[in-house]
């Protein structure tokens, strides 16, 4: 019976131990995938900026590409993102879109306004008219996570970027699936805040590696510590 357990046990500590190194070794896989990323985009962000195209057909392949796109904007159409903070302090972004002359429209995500700024009235001067021209990076937005709230355009809620149904909301038309991220480049009166463009991709692999790879040592510590304490105590002679 006793060796039936120790097989159990040895097969269940050999199955635990394939199972943490598996996933050790997953997260290193993953991290040099991010990486790889990571010099992508930070190529691209460092790349002259090019004229977005009249039509974008494959989004992806702009995505976090500097670009520059001229037009009018459509102030009387603007939309707030919810939840977006700078430096500690709350507000929203705001996505106006861009008329183009021939071409689609496009949503340009103008930048950060606080709370108090939120109403166009409260900064007239960044209204500007007449044609512009938006120097920034091109974004295929997120998608919805499990626990983000869904946008509610009867509401003007916006807590996610979503060109398509932005475009339908605003009634201008289809327009690709990019969003235009402006510069920080500044606007008259100072709102809204353009973005600093930053490769944005997070790279947390390693960390997450090396807690596998130490939970396995610790396991095997473990193991030892037990098989040398239930040697130690076979070397003592039974009691009389």
């Amino acid at each position: 019976m006793s060796n039936a357990k120790s097989i159990i046990g040895a097969v269940a500590v050999t199955g635990a131990l394939a199972v943490l190194i598996a996933l050790g070794t997953w997260q290193m896989e993953r991290r040099a995938e991010k990486q790889m990323l990571v010099e992508h985009v930070s190529a691209r962000l460092q790349s002259a900026p090019v004229a977005l195209p009249d039509r974008v057909s494959d989004p992806a392949a702009f995505d976090y590409r500097r670009v520059t796109v001229q037009g009018y904007f459509l102030h009387d159409k603007e939309m707030l993102l919810s939840s977006r903070a700078r430096r500690g302090i709350a507000g929203y972004h705001v996505v106006t879109p861009l008329k183009r002359e021939g071409a689609s429209a496009v949503l340009v995500d103008r930048g950060w306004v606080p709370h108090d700024r939120a109403a166009p009235a409260r900064r007239a001067e960044g209204q500007v008219v007449g044609l512009v021209s938006v120097t920034g990076i091109a974004r295929v937005p997120t998608r919805h996570g499990l626990f983000t709230p869904a946008n509610d355009p009867a509401r003007g809620f916006w807590i996610i970027a979503d060109p398509a149904l932005m475009a339908v909301t605003a009634g201008i038309g289809p327009v690709s699936g990019l969003i235009v991220e402006a510069d920080a480049t500044p606007n008259p009166g100072g709102y809204p805040k353009g973005t600093v463009p930053v490769a944005g991709v997070t790279d947390n692999h390693l960390q997450y590696a090396l807690t596998w790879y130490s939970l396995a040592l610790v396991l095997l510590a473990v193991v030892c510590a037990v098989r040398r304490r239930r040697k130690q105590l076979s070397r003592i002679p039974p009691t009389p």
